[in-house]
Order: C-alpha cells, then structure tokens, then sequence
C-alpha cells in the first residue's frame, strides 16, 4: 500500500511527513526549476558528456521550460570551460549558471564565461574540513571571503576579454553562494 512518503515510483524521508514538518507547509504559487544535468550528471561513474552534447542538452532542457541551467564546472578542464562559454552564448530563455569551488582562480574562470551567475560552494563543517579537505578551518573562512569578495569590487576582471567587463547589472547579482551540509544544499 502507498503512503504518504512512499509510492511505486518515489519516496522521501517519512521524517518530512511528521506534524512539525508539514505544520504551515504550502507550496510555493509558482516552483522554478534548477536543474544540474551538466554538471552533477557527469559525476556518475562512466558518464562524460562531451562539448557539443551538453550543449544540445542545455537546449533541450531550456525547450522544456526549465528556469535555471547549472551548465558546469569550467575549472575542471578548458572543454569544460568551452560548453560552458557556449551555452551561456546560446541566448536561452533559462538563466545559465555554473559552478566553482571557493577559490578566486575557480571563481574568475566561471565568470570569464559569460554566464548569468555561478554557484560558490565550500563545505561548512569542520570535520570535513579538516579531514576531507585537510585545510584548518581559517583557511576555509579566509577561501570564502576571497572567492566571494570581487563581487563587491567593480574593478574585478579576470580576465582582459571584453565578455567578462559586463554592466554594474551583471555584478550586482553574478555570485550565488551555496553551503552544503553532508547532502544538503542551501542557496542564497
């Protein structure tokens, strides 16, 4: 029999479904979509989508009416970096992010891109700080604030290619920063 939480094709915590969770819970009048294929998808062991594929994905998933396209990592590897410049040219209806771990070299070659915003994320406990990254936890704090200060600074350029000296717009808004919690990720 289904439950709540558990159907054929999904379940969920029942945890989320106790009265103190579902006390005052509505959704949202309208729900956007953030959608990671291209650059979550690829950590799948065996998975590797190459330039031009994740650029026919960006496509699609931007027919389908998805609001916000998290194009990848261009740090990883300069073809990285090439899908992600191309579908941030492509001019989509979706807002196209990418993603950098917080360092400011990370950071630079996301917003060299051209992209709408990038996603900033560097873990917020201290064990796996000190034992995942082996970094003390000042080197963490002292990587956020580096990696997120240009965004204050209107003379940040990473580069000298005219794509990246964009409107005070395109400043005011370009860096997301994501803290993550074991699997949990919160955005602001």
């Amino acid at each position: 029999m289904a439950q709540a939480w558990k159907t054929k094709k999904w379940f969920v915590s029942p945890w989320c479904y106790l009265p103190e969770a579902m006390k005052g819970f509505t959704f949202a009048p309208k729900i956007k979509i953030h959608d990671v294929t291209l650059r979550d998808g690829e950590q799948q062991t065996g998975v590797v989508f190459r330039r031009q594929e994740k650029v026919e994905i960006a496509k699609r998933l931007d027919a389908m009416g998805v609001h916000r396209i998290e194009a990848g990592m261009p740090a990883v590897s300069p073809q990285d970096q090439g899908a992600v410049s191309d579908i941030a040219s492509l001019g989509l209806k979706a807002e196209v992010f990418t993603f950098a771990r917080c360092m400011v070299s990370d950071v630079a070659a996301a917003k060299a891109c051209g992209c709408k915003g990038v996603i900033v994320e560097i873990p917020s406990s201290e064990h796996m700080i000190k034992h995942a990254y082996g970094w003390p936890l000042e080197r963490a704090v002292k990587s956020s604030i580096e990696a997120t200060l240009p965004r204050r600074r209107p003379d940040f350029t990473p580069s000298s290619s005219p794509s990246t000296r964009r409107a005070p717009k395109w400043r005011s808004s370009w860096i997301s920063f994501s803290v993550w919690l074991r699997k949990v990720t919160w955005t602001r």
